[in-house]
């Protein structure tokens, strides 16, 4: 009797072990919508607009702002002027250095005259000479600081950010605006280290911009050549179709489906 209990305890005890292991093995639906979700978050990456071109103006003087033709949101041209400073001073100066010049060229001249007829010396024909180069570099000293009185547009595009109105005084080195090509937008993300070798340039993908709801369809142009060692991801650069940037800005989100 007593060996009997033992090979039922036995049975039993082996079957709640063999139930256990293949309970620990089921994949149920919940376990597959769970992998699904990280998949997808996975190939679903959070992707900014930027603009192809930007930089910030700043002066290069010392000098009150005459005048800002275009305001904020206001559309340039290349070479367009951006910012006029007041600069009497740094005029003056120049023609004052250009008469200075024309002088000391004449005297140049009669000095050679009088050296060739042997009424001056060498020295003094040299000092005529050295006198005439210094006010050439002086005129071209003043003409560089009065074209720094105009600031010229670099590219097309809009004014992003007024930091100064006119009539305000700007000291040197501080930025006055901010400008931005809008027509041509790219778009930046961080993509995981593990799908380097899998993003190429010229690949073709979808996005979709969270502001307007809408998929737009945009083409990787370049991939960073670094891969962050903490975030393990790297940099990718896109370009949407031109077609398609009506109504999209600089600073839009969204999404893209890496698969």
């Amino acid at each position: 009797m007593t060996n009997y209990f033992y090979k039922l305890f036995f049975i039993i005890f082996s079957l709640g072990v063999f139930t256990n292991c293949f309970a620990d093995n089921i994949v149920t639906l919940d376990d597959i919508v769970n992998q699904q979700n990280v998949s997808d978050k996975v190939s679903q990456i959070n992707i900014e607009l930027a603009p192809s071109k930007s930089a910030k103006i700043s002066s290069e003087i010392s000098a009150k702002i005459k005048h800002i033709p275009f305001k904020e949101g206001q559309s340039f041209k290349k070479n367009d002027v951006l910012v006029q400073f007041e600069c009497k001073s740094q005029k003056a100066q120049l023609d004052k250095a250009k008469v200075l010049k024309e002088q000391s060229l004449k005297q140049e001249q009669a000095d050679k005259q009088l050296l060739e007829l042997k009424s001056i010396g060498r020295v003094e024909y040299e000092k005529s000479v050295a006198d005439y180069e210094k006010s050439v570099a002086e005129f071209k000293y003043f003409k560089a600081l009065v074209d720094k009185c105009l600031i010229n547009a670099p590219f097309s595009g809009t004014v992003a950010e007024l930091k100064f109105k006119d009539l305000e005084y700007v000291e040197t080195g501080k930025e006055i605006m901010e400008i931005m090509d809008i027509n041509s937008l790219e778009i930046e993300f961080l993509a995981p280290s593990n799908m380097y070798s899998k993003i190429k340039v010229n690949q073709e993908y979808e996005v979709n911009i969270d502001e307007t709801g809408k998929i737009y369809p945009a083409k990787i142009i370049r991939l960073g050549n670094k891969i962050d060692a903490i975030s393990k991801t790297f940099k990718v650069f896109a370009k949407l179709n031109n077609n398609t940037n009506a109504g999209l800005l600089p600073g839009m989100s969204g999404t893209i489906r890496l698969n």
